[in-house]
C-alpha cells in the first residue's frame, strides 16, 4: 500500500514539474515572528461601511446640494428610493421604476454627497443624456469626471456611456476603485435599455454581464418596466430579488392626441402644416424657451420633413458624440429655429425641461418607446402636448398574435379608450391604474374628466377581429340574426331628421361626413356582451324603437 501511495505521488510530482520547479528545495517555512506580523497587518485593515443616512439626513443633504433650505422630495416613490439607495439597510440591488420628471437623478446626487462618500459611477446609455447630466452636474457643482479607456481619475461621479462600460479597462478601472474600497455604487440611467435595446445596440445586451462582475451596489434608474417585461429584466441583468421602487408613471400636464389625417398632401406636409399652425397658440407656446420635437420612423422621413421646415435633424446617424451634442445644442440656442426632426435616438434620457409640442409622423410601433418620446415634453410641469398623425389608411393588426408592447400601442391608437388609461395600464401595476381625472389635462377620447377612480379590475382590450359566417352560426344566439338588414338600418339613421341629436344621445358621437360615418360603424363594440361593431348596435337600437 505505501509502495502504491508512493508512485502515485511520483506521477503527479512529474505531471506537475514540482521537483523541476523547486530544483529539489522545500520553500521556507514562514516563522512565528512573520505570522504574527501578517496576522498584525490583517487586523489593522478595517471594512469601509457605505455611507448611510436616514430620511431627514437625505433632505438636508439635497437642500445643501441646491442651496435652498425649502426643498422637499416631489413624491413619495423619490423618497422610497433614496432610502433605498443609501438608506441604514440599503440592498445591493435596487430598480426604481418613477415618472418622466419626478426626480430620479437626485437619487444618486445626493447619495455622492453624503459624508465619507466616495465614488459613484454613472452610466449612461444616449449621447443626448450624457450632454444633459454634466450640465445639471455643474450646475449643482458637483465634481465629475467622463471616463475613457486608461483613465485611472477618480471623483464623486464618474460618468461611463454604455459602450466604454463594456470593456475589460472598465472591469479593471472599477473593481480597483472596489478592492480600495473607494467605490459606492453603480448606477444606470434609462436601463430599461437593457431589454429593449439590445437587438440593435450590442453594449446594451453585454452591460448587466459586466456590471455584474463588480462587487458593489448596483441602481437601476427607468421611467419605463412594464410590469409584463420585470421578470426579463431581472433575468437579463442577472439580478436576484432586487428591492423595487415604483410609482405611477402617470403625467398630469401633458395632453395626448391622436388625429387620423383625410386631407391633401401626404403625412409630412401635414405635420409641417400642423407645427406652424400650432406655434401661433398663446395657451402652449409661452416663452421663447419653448421647443418642439417631430419624431419620424425613417431617417429618410427625416430628412425630409427637415429640409420642408428648414430646421436640424438628429439620428443615430448624425456622425461623432461631439458632433450630435452641437446639433442639439444649436438647436436650443437658435432663436429662428424652435424644431427638430429625429428618430427615437433622441428619445431616452433627453432632459430638456422646455419641450412643449412632441409630434409623431406615422404610427409609433412600440408603446415603450413612444412613451419614452412623448415624454420628452412638459418636464417643466407646464401643460404640453402629444400628438400622433395616422395616415387615413391605418387599421390595427386584429387577428394576428403580435407582442405585448406593439399590441398596447396599437390599443392607443384605436382611440377607443382613455389614452392616459391605455398608457398606465401598460406601464403601471394594477394598483395605480388610471385614466383622466380632475388635475389630468384631458386626452382627445375622454369628453370630460373622471369623477370616479378606475376600478383596477376594469382592462381595457383590442377588439376581436369580425368572425366569417361558419363560425358565427356555431354561436348560435351570439350571432347576428339579421344580417341583411344591418347596414340598410344604418343607412336610414343617418339620413333620418334630427340624426345628429339622435347619435349624441345614444352614442355620443356626430358626424360630419357620410364617410366618417361608415369608418366609425366599422369599429369594434360589444352588444349584450358579445363583440361586435357600431353598425350592430344602431341596428338593434332602431330594431328596438320599432317594438
Amino acid at each position: 500500500m505505501p509502495r502504491k501511495c508512493d508512485d502515485k505521488g511520483r506521477c503527479w510530482r512529474s505531471l506537475f514539474r514540482i521537483d523541476q520547479v523547486l530544483q529539489g528545495k522545500r520553500p521556507p517555512a514562514v516563522s512565528d515572528t512573520q505570522a504574527q506580523g501578517l496576522l498584525n497587518a490583517c487586523k489593522k485593515v478595517r471594512f469601509r461601511a457605505r455611507p448611510a443616512a436616514k430620511e431627514d439626513g437625505i433632505i438636508a443633504a439635497a437642500r445643501r446640494l441646491h442651496n435652498d433650505p425649502e426643498l422637499q422630495l416631489r413624491r413619495p416613490g423619490q423618497r422610497d428610493a433614496m432610502l433605498a439607495t443609501m438608506g441604514p439597510r440599503a440592498p445591493e440591488q435596487v430598480i426604481v421604476v418613477l415618472a418622466t420628471g419626478s426626480g430620479k437623478t437626485l437619487v444618486f446626487m445626493v447619495g455622492a454627497t453624503l459624508a465619507g462618500a466616495e465614488t459613484t459611477i454613472l452610466i449612461l446609455p444616449t449621447v443626448a443624456l450624457r450632454g444633459n447630466m454634466l450640465g445639471r452636474l455643474d450646475k449643482v457643482a458637483l465634481k465629475h469626471h467622463i471616463w475613457r479607456p486608461g483613465s485611472k481619475k477618480s471623483t464623486p461621479i464618474v460618468v461611463v456611456s454604455a459602450e466604454a462600460a463594456c470593456t475589460e479597462a472598465f472591469l479593471e478601472y472599477a473593481n480597483r476603485l472596489s478592492d480600495r474600497q473607494c467605490l459606492d455604487r453603480i448606477v444606470i440611467d434609462e436601463c430599461h435599455l437593457t431589454i429593449t435595446a439590445s437587438c440593435y445596440r450590442r453594449s446594451m445586451s453585454q452591460l448587466a454581464w459586466h456590471v455584474r462582475q463588480i462587487r458593489t451596489q448596483t441602481v437601476w434608474l427607468t421611467a419605463t418596466l412594464p410590469p409584463i417585461y420585470q421578470e426579463l429584466f431581472f433575468e437579463h441583468n442577472k439580478l436576484v430579488r432586487p428591492h423595487i421602487v415604483r410609482e405611477s408613471t402617470n403625467r398630469p400636464n401633458i395632453r395626448y392626441i391622436v388625429q387620423q389625417e383625410r386631407g391633401l398632401g401626404n403625412l409630412c406636409e401635414q405635420a409641417a402644416c400642423l407645427v406652424q399652425s400650432c406655434w401661433t397658440r398663446t395657451d402652449l407656446f409661452k416663452s421663447e424657451r419653448d421647443q418642439v420635437i417631430i419624431y419620424c420612423p425613417t431617417k429618410d422621413l427625416v430628412a425630409e420633413l427637415a429640409d420642408m421646415l428648414g430646421c436640424p435633424s438628429y439620428t443615430a446617424e448624425s456622425g461623432t458624440e461631439e458632433e450630435k451634442m452641437a446639433i442639439i445644442e444649436r438647436w436650443l440656442t437658435a432663436a429662428d429655429s424652435p424644431i427638430i426632426v429625429a428618430t427615437s435616438a433622441l428619445g431616452p434620457g433627453f432632459d430638456y425641461p422646455h419641450i412643449r409640442l412632441v409630434i409623431h409622423v406615422d404610427a409609433p410601433s412600440l408603446l415603450t418607446d413612444f412613451s419614452q418620446e412623448s415624454g420628452r415634453a412638459g418636464r417643466d410641469g407646464e401643460v404640453a402636448e402629444s400628438i400622433v398623425l395616422l395616415s387615413a389608411a391605418w387599421q390595427p393588426q386584429l387577428g394576428r398574435p403580435v407582442a405585448a408592447d406593439k399590441e398596447a400601442m396599437q390599443l392607443y391608437l384605436l382611440q377607443e379608450y382613455c389614452s392616459r388609461g391605455v398608457l398606465s395600464q401598460f406601464l403601471d401595476s394594477k394598483p395605480d391604474w388610471r385614466w383622466c381625472m380632475e388635475g389630468d389635462e384631458l386626452c382627445s377620447v375622454c369628453p370630460e374628466h373622471h369623477a370616479q377612480c378606475r376600478p383596477p379590475t376594469l382592462e381595457f382590450h383590442l377588439p376581436r377581429p369580425l368572425r366569417d359566417e361558419t363560425e358565427a352560426g356555431q354561436d348560435g344566439d351570439n350571432s347576428c340574426q339579421y344580417p341583411d338588414m344591418v347596414m340598410p338600418l344604418c343607412f336610414g339613421a343617418f339620413s333620418r331628421p334630427g340624426r345628429t341629436k339622435w347619435f349624441l344621445k345614444h352614442f355620443n358621437q356626430s358626424f360630419k361626413t357620410c364617410q366618417e360615418y361608415m369608418l366609425w360603424l366599422g369599429k369594434g363594440a360589444s352588444l349584450g356582451g358579445s363583440r361586435c361593431v357600431n353598425a350592430n348596435c344602431v341596428a338593434a337600437l332602431l330594431l328596438g324603437e320599432l317594438e
